[in-house]
């Protein structure tokens, strides 16, 4: 059973007012045998009864003329309260629920930290040995050798080697040769000749 329970009137002749629930059943209404009274033209002689059954409180409405409110809603029959329902009795009359239970009481004053578990701390990851290898005397890359590296060369650059290959031995150093050693005439006579009469004797 809650051991503090309460009904906080925020509005109406009793605004402010807090009446604890101290029996297993309580009426509310306009006569004064009700155990708690609401002076209110709009409120039934037994308006509203709330009574503690399996654990729970329970509003039920007494066939009061203006009905009962609950959360907005009006009740057709026993509801059960919950910690923050808010009750309306006629128009003016809103009485918020309050119940406060063992564990809620527990939490509040009686908390043992002992009982807290500490999250524990993330340990950080031991540091691991760097290993030292040994330096390779000569990188693997650098042993490649010139016939490697070509190979490795995609087909189109492989032609235009073999071709600027062909044109250096074949064309342009024979011609350095023979200017260098001017043998244009004992070689080329005939065609110079033909081309401009008496250049090559």
């Amino acid at each position: 059973m809650p051991i503090n329970a309460k009904l906080n009137f925020l509005s109406g002749d009793n605004t402010g007012k807090i009446f604890s629930i101290e029996k297993d059943e309580i009426i509310l209404g306009r006569e004064n045998k009700c155990d708690f009274v609401i002076d209110d033209v709009e409120v039934s002689r037994k308006h509203a009864k709330i009574a503690f059954r399996e654990g729970h409180y329970i509003l039920q409405d007494l066939k009061s003329t203006n009905g009962t409110v609950i959360n907005g809603r009006k009740i057709k029959k026993p509801e059960v309260l919950r910690n923050g329902d808010i009750i309306t009795i006629g128009e003016k009359n809103i009485i918020e629920v309050s119940l406060e239970t063992y564990n809620d009481k527990e939490d509040d004053g009686f908390k043992d930290d002992s009982a807290i578990i500490s999250k524990p701390e993330k340990n950080e990851p031991d540091e691991i040995p760097v290993t030292l290898i040994p330096e390779l005397e000569t990188p693997v890359h650098q042993k490649e050798n010139l016939v490697d590296r070509v190979k490795r060369l995609p087909s189109w650059a492989l032609v235009l080697l073999a071709f600027l290959a062909f044109l250096i031995l074949f064309c342009i150093l024979p011609l350095l040769v023979i200017e260098l050693t001017n043998q244009w005439c004992n070689l080329f006579s005939s065609f110079f000749n033909a081309i401009n009469p008496g250049v090559c004797p």
